[in-house]
């Protein structure tokens, strides 16, 4: 593991979770209503950095909503190479992706679930029931 600084940036955007049970971000709708400080910063080897998130938006949404709280490391440089390489180089760079969920939950709102659909399915383990759940 080396030592180097490393850039990072945090950002909110929308998060839905489609019928598969994948997380996707579709667009950064209500990301206006949070403020992320600091939203860009150097994470020193051995240090650690609070982050304040908080929500600004004038009205809560009329239902519970959840948002993605994602942190990506930058790909900044901080040093060049001494030397120019003289023949054909290839590298690999893996930058790291952390995905949180920050939930937005009006007081009053309750729970109402119910059975949207329902339907059978064959697969190589049998037969399977599949519920789709509306809230």
């Amino acid at each position: 593991m080396q030592n180097n600084p490393i850039p990072i940036e945090i950002s909110i955007a929308a998060r839905e979770v489609n019928l598969n049970g994948d997380v996707i971000y579709p667009n950064s709708i209500g990301a206006e209503n949070f403020v992320i400080y600091p939203s860009q910063f150097i994470l020193r080897a051995g240090s650690s950095k609070k982050v304040q998130v908080q929500w600004i938006g004038e009205t809560l949404p009329p239902r519970e909503t959840a948002f993605g709280l994602i942190v990506t490391q930058l790909p900044l440089k901080f040093k060049e190479p001494k030397e120019k390489p003289t023949k054909a180089t290839a590298s690999v760079e893996i930058m790291t992706r952390y995905e949180g969920v920050i939930v937005i939950r009006p007081p009053d709102v309750q729970p109402d679930v119910h059975v949207d659909t329902a339907y059978s399915e064959k697969d190589s383990s049998g037969t399977l029931l599949v519920l789709i759940l509306a809230n």
